[in-house]
C-alpha cells in the first residue's frame, strides 16, 4: 500500500464508457472513487485566466474558474437531492443515495488551500479530493491510506497533456470506444434532472452528430492520446470499451497492473460503494455492449460513418451500393475542405495587408 495517496483520472469522449470503468473500479479497498463527474482537471486545464490566482491563492479567481463549468455546481445539486445518478446506457439511469455535506466540503478545501505555503496545481487537486472524500458520509472508513483518489473528466482538448505535465505521479485511464458506438449512445439520451442544457438530448440524432463532424473530432482525439501513450506508457493506459465489457476480467487485470494495486474480483462488478448494481428492473446491462451502433444506426448513417472513419473505402462500388451515404460524405468533406481553404486564405491576407 502506498504511504501517500496519488490521483488517477478516467477520461475519454463523452459516451465512451467512463461511467462503466468508474463502476468497475468502485469498491476496491485501495481506491477512493469519486461518484460525480465534476471535471476539476479539465476545468483547470482550460482556465481562461491562466491560473493568475494560483501564486497568491486568490480564492475568488479559483471560484471563477470552477464556475466556468457546471461540474462544481453539480456536486451541490446531488448533495441537496440526496441521490446520485449513473447513466449505464442511453436509456438506463441508476440512482443511489448520496449523503454528502457540500457546504462543509466547500469550506474545507478553501481553508486548506489558504493554509498552503506554496500552492501548486498538483497540491490543489490533492486538497480538493482529500476534502471531498472526508465529507462523503457514505464512504466506508478505511484505516489504511488509499493508493489513489479516482475521478472522471469530460475530454476537453488539452486535459491529457495538462494532467501529464502538472500531476507527474498521476495515472490516466483513457477509454477508447468505436466512434460509431459513441454517436449511437449519445443520440436520444435521457436528459439529466435539473440541467437545462440537456433538455435537447432526446431529440438529438446520429445524423446531426455526424454533420457536426463529431466523428472527425473523436478520431483526432484518439490519435493524440495514442501518441501520448507511446511517450508516457507508465502514465497513460488506453482502455478499449468493447474489451472492458466483453472481457472484463482480462481488461481489469491490465488496469490493476497499470495502477499497481492488488487484483480483486470486485473489479469485475459494476458497483456503487462496493454494492453490485449490474441490472435495472431485473434486466442486466453488464457483459455486453449496450447501444450497439448496428442496432441504432440505419444503413445510410452506418455506411457514412464507416467512410469517415476509413473503415469503408469511397469507391464506385460503394457509390452504387450506398448512394445517399456516399453523396453525404462527398458533400460534407468538400465543404470542410472549402472552409479550411477559406480560413487559410483569410489568415494569409491578414498578414499581407497592413491595418
Amino acid at each position: 500500500m502506498k504511504a501517500k495517496t496519488s490521483f488517477a483520472l478516467i477520461d475519454g469522449w463523452w459516451g465512451s464508457g467512463k461511467t462503466t470503468l468508474r463502476g468497475l473500479l468502485d469498491g476496491h479497498p485501495e481506491l477512493a472513487v469519486c461518484p460525480i463527474q465534476e471535471s476539476l482537471v479539465g476545468v483547470l486545464s482550460h482556465d481562461p485566466g491562466h491560473h493568475y490566482w494560483l501564486p497568491k491563492k486568490e480564492v475568488s479567481g479559483l471560484r471563477a474558474c470552477l464556475g466556468a463549468s457546471i461540474g462544481y455546481s453539480r456536486i451541490e445539486r446531488f448533495a441537496l437531492a440526496g441521490t446520485i445518478a449513473f447513466d449505464a446506457a442511453r436509456r438506463v439511469r441508476i440512482e443511489r443515495p448520496f449523503n454528502f455535506d457540500y457546504y462543509q466540503f466547500d469550506q474545507m478545501w478553501v481553508q486548506r488551500v489558504l493554509g498552503e505555503e506554496a500552492l501548486s496545481l498538483r497540491k490543489l487537486i490533492d486538497i480538493y479530493y482529500h476534502s471531498f472524500m472526508a465529507c462523503w458520509k457514505d464512504l466506508p472508513e478505511n484505516n489504511q491510506h488509499y493508493a489513489y483518489h479516482v475521478s472522471l473528466d469530460d475530454n476537453r482538448r488539452n486535459t491529457v497533456p495538462f494532467f501529464i505535465k502538472n500531476y507527474p505521479e498521476g495515472k490516466l485511464l483513457y477509454l477508447i470506444r468505436d466512434p460509431k458506438g459513441i454517436i449511437a449512445t449519445r443520440a436520444g439520451r435521457l436528459p439529466c434532472k435539473g440541467e437545462s442544457r440537456t433538455t435537447q438530448w432526446e431529440d438529438l440524432t446520429c445524423e446531426q452528430l455526424i454533420r457536426s463532424r463529431e466523428l472527425h473530432r473523436i478520431r483526432d482525439a484518439y490519435v493524440q492520446v495514442r501518441q501520448l501513450a507511446k511517450q508516457y506508457p507508465e502514465r497513460i493506459l488506453p482502455v478499449s470499451f468493447e474489451a472492458l465489457v466483453e472481457q472484463t476480467p482480462v481488461t481489469m487485470k491490465q488496469v490493476a497492473d497499470f495502477l499497481a494495486i492488488d487484483y480483486d474480483t470486485i473489479l469485475e462488478k459494476f458497483s456503487y460503494l462496493g454494492e453490485p448494481i449490474g441490472e435495472v428492473e431485473g434486466v442486466s446491462f453488464t457483459g455486453k455492449v449496450n447501444d450497439a451502433p448496428r442496432d441504432l444506426l440505419n444503413d445510410t448513417t452506418f455506411a457514412w460513418a464507416q467512410m469517415i472513419l476509413r473503415e469503408m473505402p469511397f469507391s464506385v462500388s460503394t457509390l452504387r451500393r450506398y448512394p445517399h451515404a456516399s453523396m453525404a460524405f462527398l458533400k460534407h468533406e468538400a465543404l470542410a475542405k472549402a472552409n479550411r481553404l477559406y480560413s487559410r486564405c483569410e489568415r494569409f491576407l491578414r498578414r499581407c495587408v497592413p491595418g
